[in-house]
This record gives C-alpha cells, structure tokens and sequence, in this order.
C-alpha cells in the first residue's frame, strides 16, 4: 500500500533541487484539506514495527517540510482532522478556510480511540499555541463526544493565522504567501503578541517605580 507521504517525499525531492521556487503551498482536494490515516485501512496483521515504520515515515517526511529553505504555508480548505492537523502544523505559516462553508470540522481525536497524535501533534500545538489550548484539543476534545472545532476556533486558539472567506480563500492564500516571500508582510501570532504585551507591562511596572526611564526619556 502506498502512503500518502511517499508521493509526498517526492514532491519535495522535487522542490529542494529547484533553486526558482521561492514559497510552498500545500492544500486538499474541494472540501477536505486532510483527514488523517483511515483507521480501517490498517492491516489487522501489522507488527508493532510495521506501525512504528508508519509514524518514523511521517515525521520524516513532514520534517523535510519544516526544513524547507523556503517559506511553507498550509492552506487548510476543509477538514483537518489527526494527521490532517499535524502536517498544517509544520508548516510556518495556516490560512484556514472560514465557518461555515469552509473548514468546519478541525481535530486531533485520536484520545477518543485510545491512541495519541503520532505524528507530533502533543508538541506542535503546545509550542504554537500553549499548554491550556493544547490540552483542549487533544485531550478535553475528543474525550467530550469527539468534539471538534471550526475555523473560527481555530484561529482564536492560535492554530491559523488567516482566516478566509472560502470563495477567496485560494486567491488570498496564494496573494499572502507572495507577500511574505517579497517581505511585504510579517505574521505575528497571537502567543507573541501575549509575549510582546506581557514585557511592555512589565517594563511599565518598572518605569512607574523609577526603575526605568520614561519611554520618551532620552539616553545621554
């Protein structure tokens, strides 16, 4: 059976030895970006080697994406669920298609199955997104009736940085990618954010006790 990280590791093959490709893009087919492995599908008669085969051969592939020269961004036009997720995650950048209409069903349910995100998913979300958000979607989640979010929640959670309206969402994604590539835009994520305000209000704190100087005080 070919996986689908095998016709994946070949496309890359394919961009890293092209030196004209300035930007990657990874999208689904009409409706769905990525649902993660069919469960069914597995050979009942696998070994725990054949499995551990599997889980080594997606994080290698989607490694290579994460070490692409170049910027990545994932354009999440549908569902995402598990391995769906995952591989978004490595990407520097997630435009994800707006609720409802676009990616409405977004997931790491793997816990409802009694299994866990094999494809670093426990670390990917909690490096972009936190701890708390991490546990909300991997664990509280799936163990609530298998719940999952939207693209609404997605990107309040810090998982995407875009959100897009699904006629425009191809056009818009493309357009943003470019931008980033010339350096007419910067993505800052919402964890930086709380990072940049956390520090402003302590150098405030600071300047109140006079332990600073004032903002518009000049070094001499």
């Amino acid at each position: 059976m070919k996986l689908p990280v095998e016709f994946l590791n070949k496309i890359i093959d394919t961009v890293e030895k092209d030196k004209d490709v300035k930007g990657w893009i990874l999208t689904g087919k009409p409706f769905i970006f990525n649902v993660g492995a069919d469960i069914m599908s597995v050979d009942p008669t696998a070994t725990k080697e054949d499995l551990l085969k599997i889980g080594e051969m997606g994080h290698g592939t989607f490694k290579r994406i994460m070490n692409l020269k170049i910027p990545t961004l994932a354009a999440i036009n549908g569902a995402a669920m598990g391995g769906g997720v995952e591989v978004g995650l490595y990407h520097n950048y997630r435009t994800i298609s707006k609720s409802p209409g676009g990616c409405d069903h977004y997931a790491l349910p793997e816990c409802f199955l009694g299994l866990i995100p094999g494809w670093g998913g426990t670390q990917l979300v909690t490096k972009l997104c936190g701890p708390e958000a991490a546990i909300e979607l991997i664990i509280n989640n799936p163990l609530n009736m298998n719940k999952m979010i939207n693209s609404i929640k997605a990107v309040e959670m810090g998982l995407a940085d875009r959100l897009i309206a699904p006629a425009e969402f191809m056009d818009e994604s493309i357009a943003l990618l470019e931008r980033i590539i010339t350096g007419e835009e910067k993505i800052e994520r919402k964890k930086e954010l709380d990072r940049k305000r956390k520090r402003r209000k302590e150098r405030n704190k600071l300047r109140a006790k006079g332990l600073l100087p004032s903002a518009n005080e000049k070094k001499v």
